[in-house]
């Protein structure tokens, strides 16, 4: 039977890569969160939502609300949230510009407000829920 190799490899390196596969596994949830947070205020179907077409007024607009919530509530970048809904940085950063040029009208900065609050609350108590080890 032929020795097993031990692959030894740097601690901190191991360590940087599970924090980051953590971190993209947590990003991933908390954009799921917000697309089905917006898709149901909404009414609209996920593959409306994260399709490839621009659709119209409506859609377009809810898709701002995605990429404004994963922005500012969540802190992710343009990057990240284009490669996530397909779509380029710039057509992210358009949308996140859109929705905050809207908020100076008190319902859509009430709605944009409670739900930055509601999805962060939700997410931190459900990652909490779903990652603990039962200690």
């Amino acid at each position: 039977m032929p020795a097993r190799r031990r692959i030894i490899g740097k601690p901190d390196l191991v360590a940087e890569q599970l924090s980051t596969s953590l971190e993209a596994i947590q990003r991933e949830a908390q954009f799921s969160l917000i697309v089905s947070y917006v898709r149901a205020a909404n009414n609209i179907l996920p593959e409306y939502l994260l399709g490839p077409s621009r659709g119209s007024q409506h859609l377009s607009q809810a898709r701002h609300v995605v990429y404004y919530l994963s922005h500012v509530g969540f802190g992710m970048s343009y990057t990240h949230i284009g490669q996530m809904i397909t779509r380029d940085r710039t057509s992210v950063a358009h949308g996140v510009t859109r929705l905050e040029d809207g908020r100076d009208a008190p319902e859509l900065d009430r709605a944009m407000h409670f739900a930055e609050l509601a999805l962060a609350e939700l997410f931190a108590t459900s990652w909490k829920a779903s990652n603990d080890s039962g200690e």
